[in-house]
């Protein structure tokens, strides 16, 4: 019964909920206190198996004499369907809390106000034409490290504008059905008109024969469908949890959070700052008193030698994941694989200049900091973690010094 709720019902959002008298089932442990054959066990594999997810983790029937159990479930097919539960006083006599939560069956879509392109369509070969004509060295000569990248970035964000699309938002999907599929289902239509128009047994048992071939074929074309995205999905994280959000029937937007007086947030300003404030208060800060001290020695190591030349700027360009988000400075991944040959001398030269002088341009200094929701109470900002987007190529730099450090300490023992 469970399983024919969840798929033979083609609901968009399924919500199933009742006594189920489990006693033995943690869902908040994962863990089932029976034998495998066990109803209970049996249940709870079914419930995982089906991609079920449980919203009640607290106790749902209280007895004088009896260790308090969860037997109550409410099973969604989307964790952030169901926003917060509430186990309030029982009714009457009843042994069992009453649960109240609320559903969300939409969410208030956030229109951006930041320029998207469309980077996988973009005209890198002009862009590298363009880039191949200018004399870095003679142009640069002189420069501070801010005033380098401010032209850099002035002159990259001038390309990406000319030579790459915006993403268009409300281009519409086309039919995923093929041009066979189309005209089953228009002739499907057709036998069913003529059904209407005179209701033989005859005119029926031919509108069911194309009806049941017209279902045989879409759920054989979305068998395809299906195997075809899961190729696409292949080392692609990103298009994998872009996919599962696009098919949420409720998305997963951060618009109100709770204050310390109770109160919600009212615009995105103040749900920013609470955010910073919780997430400073939460910043784990290191120790910096009890860092041991070891004996000076001379590894023969000169800041001097360390040197970022084209070549070893253009192989980490190359190997760049196109996939990544942009930091603050919205220098795409793609923009920098695809220009790797033409943008590693000027890269290079921005690098060496920053290491040399110990300066960093301004942008490599901040972060776009994202909040990504945990679980529990959307409005509880607790429930939500920071990630920061960085600038690409400061994580650039990094990485290079990094290879550099790694294989001295390696050549001298030290790691």
């Amino acid at each position: 019964m469970l399983e024919n709720a969840v798929i033979h019902t083609r609901t968009h959002q399924v919500l199933i909920m009742g006594d189920f008298n489990y006693p033995e089932i943690d869902y908040k442990a994962e863990v089932v206190a029976a034998v495998d054959k066990d109803f209970s066990t049996l249940f709870f594999h079914k419930t995982q198996e089906l991609c079920l997810f449980q919203h009640i983790t607290d106790i749902t029937r209280v007895r004088k004499n009896q260790t308090p159990t969860t037997l109550d479930y409410v099973f969604t097919d989307e964790e952030n369907v169901i926003e917060s539960v509430y186990y309030e006083d029982p009714l009457s006599k009843s042994d069992h809390v009453v649960l109240t939560w609320k559903l969300l069956l939409s969410t208030r879509r956030i229109d951006s106000a930041h320029v998207k392109y469309n980077y996988y369509k973009g005209d890198y070969d002009s862009i590298r034409d363009t880039l191949q004509m200018i004399d870095w060295k003679d142009k640069w000569t002189g420069w501070t490290v801010d005033e380098m990248w401010t032209d850099f970035m002035d002159i990259l964000r001038n390309l990406v504008s000319l030579y790459v699309p915006l993403k268009d938002e409300t281009k519409r999907r086309k039919s995923t059905f093929t041009k066979q599929t189309r005209k089953m289902i228009k002739k499907r239509s057709n036998a069913w008109q003529k059904y209407c128009q005179n209701r033989s047994g005859r005119n029926f048992n031919m509108y069911k024969k194309i009806r049941n071939e017209v279902n045989y074929a879409i759920r054989k074309e979305e068998d395809q469908n299906r195997k075809r995205i899961l190729r696409g999905f292949n080392r692609s994280p990103k298009r994998f949890y872009g996919y599962i959000r696009n098919m949420q029937a409720v998305k997963d937007n951060l618009t109100s959070l709770r204050k310390d007086d109770g109160e919600l947030t009212t615009n995105d300003q103040e749900t920013a700052d609470l955010l910073s404030t919780y997430f400073k208060e939460v910043y784990t800060v290191e120790d910096l008193s009890n860092i041991p001290v070891t004996a000076e020695q001379d590894f023969n190591w000169n800041d001097a030698d360390l040197h970022f030349d084209e070549e070893t700027v253009m192989k980490v360009l190359q190997k760049l994941n196109p996939d990544k988000f942009p930091g603050p400075d919205d220098v795409h991944p793609l923009v920098l694989k695809e220009g790797a040959d033409v943008l590693a001398e000027p890269l290079a030269m921005i690098f060496q200049q920053s290491f040399s002088t110990g300066t960093l341009p301004a942008d490599w200094k901040s972060a776009n900091v994202v909040p990504i929701f945990k679980k529990g109470d959307r409005t509880d900002k607790a429930n939500y973690r920071p990630v920061s987007l960085t600038s690409v190529p400061c994580k650039i730099m990094e990485s290079i010094i990094k290879e550099r450090l790694t294989a001295f300490l390696k050549s001298n023992d030290l790691l």
